[in-house]
């Protein structure tokens, strides 16, 4: 009986921390919470559709076995506020708040910029232009 009451309070315990991890974790990505669409279209240095014609990894220098960030270069398709040059560069650091991109995609992104980079928020409002018609329409955004 010992045995299975000691195997009930560890399966316990795993679902417990578990519950009270997984919260934390996506906390810790978007500490913030995540923007409204009119705020982070107002804060943002630019919104632009754009493409990504390429991708860089950039391995750490703490560890050289590791992807430390990856530049994506984007072609600017259209520009909604903002100004860029026709092919841009953006920087996502290998975090918990990295916005991965796929080559040969559009998407609508909300661009910031900081020491001289450019950067998307994972926490905000950027995706795949497939998926972001509706909130390009709240917010009068034509493609």
């Amino acid at each position: 009986m010992k045995k299975i009451d000691r195997r009930i309070a560890l399966i316990a315990a795993l679902i417990v921390s578990g519950l009270t991890l997984y919260p934390a974790a996506s906390l810790a990505a978007c500490y913030s919470g995540h923007p409204a669409p009119r705020t982070e279209f107002r804060e943002s240095r630019l919104v632009m559709i754009g493409k990504v014609v390429s991708s860089k990894d950039v391995m750490s220098g703490e560890d050289p076995d590791t992807v430390g960030r990856t530049v994506y270069t984007v072609e600017a398709r259209r520009i909604y506020k903002g100004h860029a040059r026709p092919v841009i560069s953006i920087v996502s650091e290998n975090t918990s708040s990295r916005f991965p991109m796929d080559k040969g995609v559009d998407y609508l992104l909300f661009v910031s910029e900081y020491r001289g980079e450019y950067f998307v928020d994972a926490c905000g409002n950027s995706g795949r232009i497939d998926d972001s018609r509706s909130l390009m329409k709240e917010l009068g955004l034509h493609h």
